[in-house]
């Protein structure tokens, strides 16, 4: 006759100490076991620095991208433009970010195990007496198998979406750059440190992010080129734009692939170029309102920069305006081929001043120009001779502007030939 235990349980061993009131067993869930959001995780469990509105604002848009709402880098995009408006250090935002993000990634690698395993249950079959019977057998790949996958590889690189397989790179290894992991970083401005930020975050995928942006609802209208310029950080061309708005006809491309070797082609060249202040402050108006559209921490620059470059326009004669618009042009090139350098920090372009506005600058001297109503300055080898129409009271042009010296038909001085006092 068997014997039933008791499912009480069992006596703790001699020597030991039962565990204290409110603490469960191991194996055991206590009831009071709450969960904890991203932010109130951080910094080892410390009070999170942000409002709880903009905590369910993230936790929104991770629930949005579980349910196709959003799609990645859109849900990413929401994440920071929540916690953004916490007035926070770049650091603090950062790592206050990554746990959403982390939430994004698992969010997304269930949903594609769950696509895996749906194609492999619509590619089920039953098994029949061989599958039992056969042993495995190692893969072979035969010649023809080798030549269909660099087939299909060489498909994949000729994509015209560079950026579909970026997500798979290994991050960049570091440990053969020993002085640049020893770099101290320097501290910058928070306007800087905020469009550093979303320029990493925009390189992962520009074409995905433009179509965002194109897309929204109050997006101004710009050309499609120079908004892949603004989310790569590069200088918009401000020809392009003003071009634009006396443009009745898409911007069109046309690309040709040679090989591994694309071709973009543009339809034509601008129909319209900056060559005056009002001019070149329409544009600046319409890049201004695109940039700040995406990088909407920069308006106040943006504003500073065109009351600096009114101030150049005005402040210098409209013959050399074309040097002004080329000191514009090194300005704007310069601050976006670095990540420390501010529209508004004049101090730091007194190089490019010196070469575009002095006087005994090495600026090239076909940015003198013209201006409304005169001449380009002189022609090789006629400056020399006397301008007839000016002795006869007739040149519509200055000194400066007339392809002919003002000077005297008949000894060269500073007066017209009707008042010399030589004979000819």
């Amino acid at each position: 006759m068997s014997t039933h235990e008791s499912a009480s349980p069992s006596p703790a061993p001699p020597g030991s100490t039962p565990p204290p009131a409110g603490e469960s067993q191991p194996g055991e869930q206590s009831a009071n076991t709450t969960t904890q959001t991203p932010s109130d995780q951080q910094q080892g469990g410390n009070p999170s620095p942000f409002a709880a509105p903009a905590v369910e604002e993230c936790l929104q848009a991770v629930q949005r991208f579980r349910g196709g709402e959003y799609s990645r880098e859109e849900a990413i995009y929401r994440v920071f433009d929540a916690l953004g408006n916490s007035n926070q250090p770049t650091a603090i935002i950062f790592q206050a970010a990554r746990p959403y993000i982390e939430m994004l990634d698992s969010v997304l690698a269930q949903q594609r195990g769950a696509e895996e395993r749906g194609r492999v249950v619509a590619g089920a079959h039953l098994p029949g007496p061989t599958d039992y019977e056969a042993e495995p057998q190692p893969e072979v790949r035969t010649a023809s198998s080798a030549v269909a996958h660099k087939r299909h590889r060489a498909e994949l690189d000729d994509s015209d979406d560079d950026n579909e397989h970026r997500g798979r790179r290994r991050p960049l290894d570091l440990s053969s750059l020993p002085w640049m992991q020893n770099v101290k970083a320097i501290p910058l401005p928070q306007s800087l440190e905020d469009t550093r930020g979303l320029l990493v975050l925009f390189s992962q995928d520009p074409k995905r992010w433009k179509m965002y942006f194109i897309n929204e609802p109050n997006c101004p209208q710009f050309p499609d080129s120079e908004w892949t310029n603004i989310i790569l950080g590069r200088p918009v061309n401000l020809d392009l734009v003003i071009a634009s708005m006396f443009n009745v006809t898409l911007e069109q491309k046309h690309k040709e692939r040679l090989g591994h070797v694309s071709f973009s082609l543009d339809d034509v060249a601008p129909s319209r170029v900056i060559k005056s202040q009002e001019d070149w402050l329409s544009a600046w108006k319409a890049t201004s309102d695109a940039v700040a559209f995406i990088f909407r921490h920069r308006r106040d620059e943006l504003d500073h920069y065109s009351s600096y470059m009114s101030t150049m326009f005005t402040s210098i004669l409209e013959a050399n305006h074309a040097r002004v618009l080329c000191y514009d042009k090194a300005i704007r090139l310069r601050t976006s081929s670095r990540r420390d350098v501010l529209l508004t920090d004049v101090y730091r372009f007194n190089d490019l001043h010196m070469l575009w506005l002095s006087p005994l600058g090495a600026g090239p001297s076909t940015a003198t120009t013209r201006a409304s109503g005169t001449r380009p300055a002189t022609k090789p080898g006629k400056k020399s001779e006397a301008c007839r129409r000016w002795n006869d009271g007739k040149c519509p042009f200055t000194a400066t502007t007339c392809n002919w010296g003002h000077v005297c038909l008949k000894c060269g001085g500073s007066h017209v030939a009707s008042t010399c006092s030589q004979r000819s």
